[in-house]
């Protein structure tokens, strides 16, 4: 009870998370927890619980997607263009990736590596060369993310971000319309932050076009759920059947401990009906429970 106590609030939640980050980096005295009115730790828990907040984002998302299909008329003509394409189709995309749209502005690249340290620009003109785009949820969101995934004074603990995958010259993400393929940088719904370089494929245009062809089959719009099966999530198998590693975890922790914590909700409320039945059971003992309706109240009127 008092270890759960600790966790009765989105404030509690974050002293605890940006506690554990100070512990990495050193010894961690009283008087080094901050005060709830420390700005860093208000924003974690905002991004926690709050009218902008990551779980909210995800809920709302996770719930429209089903009333976008219903209602939106171009809604199947556009979801899930790649997965009724051909390899073939996935190819000539490859060699000839979609440009930004006259009109359109693209943010100029941020390239860094996986500790957030600038990299010259020059690596990205070997063949393969494969980065991982990263934006901010949205622009409420983005004052948060900065301070908890790049500040200096603590453990980088990530934040809300959307991420996808680029390669040959095309971004590869994945959302609520299934996998699709944009020009670097350009997505219009979230915040541009960094580009994350992970090093360089082996793979060329003919071997990753089944691969990306087998993806968008695996990935549906339809099965996207913001904290589970997400763009980060995509993002990572990706990057494995590229061969160039690990998402950085920053990008996708708090998404990942939301989605923990979810799924360990559910589990603790199914044990929680378990166990009420099993003790409700052993209540009424053997004989009351092969009993019930009118049979039970006849046998206690005759016990009285």
């Amino acid at each position: 009870v008092g270890s759960a106590a600790r966790f009765n609030s989105p404030t509690n939640i974050a002293r605890l998370l940006l506690g554990c980050g100070r512990k990495r980096r050193g010894s961690l005295s009283r008087s080094s927890v901050r005060s709830p009115e420390d700005p860093l730790e208000m924003q974690l828990a905002g991004l926690i619980s709050g009218p902008d907040s990551l779980l909210r984002e995800g809920i709302l998302t996770s719930g429209s997607v089903g009333r976008r299909r219903r209602l939106s008329t171009d809604f199947e003509e556009y979801a899930d263009v790649i997965q009724r394409s051909s390899v073939k189709d996935v190819l000539k995309m490859l060699h000839k990736p979609p440009q930004v749209r006259q009109g359109s502005s693209q943010p100029p690249l941020n390239l860094l590596n996986a500790m957030r340290e600038p990299v010259p620009e020059s690596v990205l003109e070997s063949p393969g060369a494969v980065v991982l785009p990263v934006y901010h949820l949205n622009e409420k969101l983005s004052a948060a993310n900065t301070a908890l995934s790049f500040s200096s004074d603590v453990m980088t603990l990530g934040g809300a971000f959307h991420a996808a995958v680029e390669v040959y010259n095309g971004e590869w993400t994945y959302g609520s319309y299934g996998v699709s393929c944009i020009p670097p940088r350009s997505e219009e719904g979230h915040v541009y932050e960094c580009s994350i370089y992970l090093g360089r494929t082996d793979l060329d245009r003919e071997q990753l076009a089944p691969v990306l062809f087998e993806l968008a089959q695996e990935w549906s719009g339809a099965e996207y759920d913001m904290l589970g099966r997400n763009c980060c999530s995509f993002a990572a198998t990706l990057c494995q059947r590229l061969g160039v590693g690990e998402v950085p975890h920053w990008v996708d922790r708090f998404a990942r401990m939301l989605h923990n914590g979810r799924e360990a909700s559910v589990a603790a409320l199914g044990a929680a009906r378990r166990l009420s039945r099993a003790t409700t059971k052993l209540l009424r003992g053997p004989e009351e429970d092969t009993l019930c309706g009118e049979e039970f109240r006849k046998l206690k009127r005759e016990e009285k």
